[in-house]
């Protein structure tokens, strides 16, 4: 009986061993799997910080749109309204010069009229000028 013994103990023992071993790859595959985990969090996270970024920086160019948007709406308006009145006066003025003035008095006037718009066409070159610089700061300020 001791044989019987001796032999159902070795059995014993090498069924343990297998478990044993079988216990072991487990504990090594659930580190990889955890490792893997680790590093899929991770690099969630860092997905997370890089949308993050990349939204606020989107956000930043929406807003430099818009405002690049009323600048250029506002210089269409300097243009079409501000700019083209004392040039329409200036055309108006010389087609009157040409067909209609007849004494130096009368053209006196109209050349006073000329000069005044050619002083306001002057200056709101200027205010384009300015504004069209203001844009550019704008624009680098935000960049």
């Amino acid at each position: 009986m001791p044989e019987k013994n001796a032999k159902n103990e070795n059995q014993s023992n090498k069924k343990h061993a297998g478990t044993y071993n079988e216990l072991e790859e487990c504990k090594t595959d659930l580190k990889v799997a955890q490792d893997l985990n680790v590093k899929h969090i991770v690099s969630k996270k860092e997905q997370e910080k890089q949308l993050k970024i990349a939204k606020k920086e989107l956000e930043k160019l929406d807003k430099i749109q818009k405002i690049y948007e009323k600048g250029l709406r506002q210089m269409m308006f300097i243009i079409s309204h501000k700019i083209r009145q004392p040039i329409t006066k200036i055309m108006g003025l010389s087609l009157l010069i040409e067909n209609e003035a007849e004494n130096p008095e009368e053209l006196h006037q109209i050349i006073g009229y000329i000069k005044a718009s050619s002083i306001l066409l002057d200056e709101f070159t200027k205010e384009l000028t300015v504004f069209v610089h203001k844009q550019e700061q704008i624009k680098k300020d935000y960049e």
